[in-house]
């Protein structure tokens, strides 16, 4: 068994300082554990779940933006907000998935509320290009707006498109 394997395993120990350990060494390793973290963040079960988030956050890997989109829906709010500053991590990288998540799935309330922190946080604190700054704004109005779960769709689209265009 891999060393990665062994810490994501180590990953679902009870014990929360074991948990903690292997989490930081994962990080320390980097690119190498993205696949295996995503994995855990998308399959796994509880303290397991929010270790893989907060190490896909301090990794800042491209390839886990889906996967963080995605556990902007789960149930767990501490799971919802590290996804969540994931992605803001990401920056413009993370876009696209958090656009495509919000076009597919607007009426998710959960999705709307971390897409709200993940674009407030990127626009407000200057996290962008302009180029994807102005793509960004409409999307988070929309979130804003009175009836987001209609809005956020056709806006979330138009910034895919804009994106895509880029």
């Amino acid at each position: 068994m891999s060393d990665v394997a062994v810490l994501i395993e180590t990953m679902q120990d009870s014990n929360g300082l074991t948990r903690q350990k292997a989490r930081i060494q994962l990080e320390e390793l980097g690119t190498p554990a993205v696949e295996p973290l995503i994995d855990l963040l998308e399959n796994g079960h509880g303290q397991a779940v929010w270790e893989a988030a907060k190490a896909l956050k301090t990794i800042h890997d491209p390839r886990a933006a889906t996967a963080l989109v995605t556990a902007l829906e789960r149930s767990d709010p501490g799971v919802r907000w590290l996804a969540a500053e994931g992605l803001i991590a990401l920056g413009a990288q993370g876009l696209e998935p958090l656009l495509t998540g919000l076009a597919t799935n607007p009426t998710s309330g959960n999705l709307r509320e971390g897409a709200h922190h993940v674009l407030y946080d990127l626009i407000s604190k200057n996290y962008l290009l302009d180029k994807y700054q102005v793509i960004a704004e409409p999307v988070l109005a929309a979130l804003d707006g009175a009836e987001p779960a209609v809005a956020v769709q056709g806006a979330a689209y138009a910034g895919l498109n804009a994106l895509r265009a880029l």
